[in-house]
């Protein structure tokens, strides 16, 4: 049943990605990057291709590097007016 527990979930995961990365997008946050995806639907099968970041401990500041080994939660306001 592999990660997502069946095909039609794993297609649902695909979706939830994509509309986060568009939800971020719209946000407009200054200096926050993301991996460039593409959802490809094809004779009933669902593909999702994700470029591959350069993330290290050092570039990283909400999340993990190491899979969820150790979560970053730094925080970092710019705030001007």
């Amino acid at each position: 049943m592999g990660l997502y527990g069946g095909d039609e979930f794993a297609g649902k995961a695909c979706d939830h990605e994509l509309k986060g990365l568009n939800a971020l997008l719209n946000c407009w946050i200054e200096d926050l990057n993301f991996p460039c995806i593409c959802i490809v639907d094809f004779l009933g099968f669902r593909l999702i291709a994700s470029t591959i970041l350069p993330i290290g401990s050092d570039t990283i500041i909400y999340g993990s590097n190491n899979g969820g080994i150790v979560v970053k939660d730094e925080v970092r306001v710019n705030i001007s007016f």
